[in-house]
């Protein structure tokens, strides 16, 4: 009798830890937003997935213009620790005057705190300050 009660308190303890991980990671959200102006289309879509990771990250980014100047997307990424944010790496496409749209597929973000938003941003990279359009703020349904 005592090997059973064993069995089930391990048994309970292994549920409650199982019960306790799924509160934690939250649930995934897939989430996307588009900015345009003049030079430049960008358009990026993830997936929230969880309380501090965005997975699933696409980016893409099109010239429109025919000015020489290259064009790039990016998000900023709000976290409860830099409520300024923080800027990804810039995806660029150097292919000119509507010779083509750059992607990036797949990529993830992991942090150790909460993230709270993100914009997505579309830039000419020309002289001097880049000229940007920034997206609406777009909350984490998990946070």
């Amino acid at each position: 009798m005592r090997s059973v009660s064993r069995g089930i308190k391990t048994l309970f303890a292994l549920a409650v830890g199982m019960m306790t991980f799924v509160v934690m990671t939250g649930t995934a959200h897939a989430a996307s937003a588009s900015v345009s102006r003049t030079g430049v289309n960008a358009y990026a879509s993830w997936n929230w997935n969880g309380r501090s990771t965005i997975d699933g990250i696409n980016f893409r980014v099109t010239d429109t213009a025919c000015d020489d100047n290259d064009v790039y997307v990016r998000l900023r990424v709000y976290l409860t620790s830099r409520p300024d944010g923080v800027d990804t790496t810039k995806h660029y496409d150097s292919n000119g005057c509507n010779n083509g749209t750059v992607s990036s597929t797949g990529l993830p973000l992991r942090y150790t705190v909460d993230v709270t938003g993100i914009r997505v941003i579309g830039c000419v990279d020309d002289a001097g300050s880049d000229t940007c359009v920034r997206s609406g703020f777009l909350d984490n349904p998990n946070v």
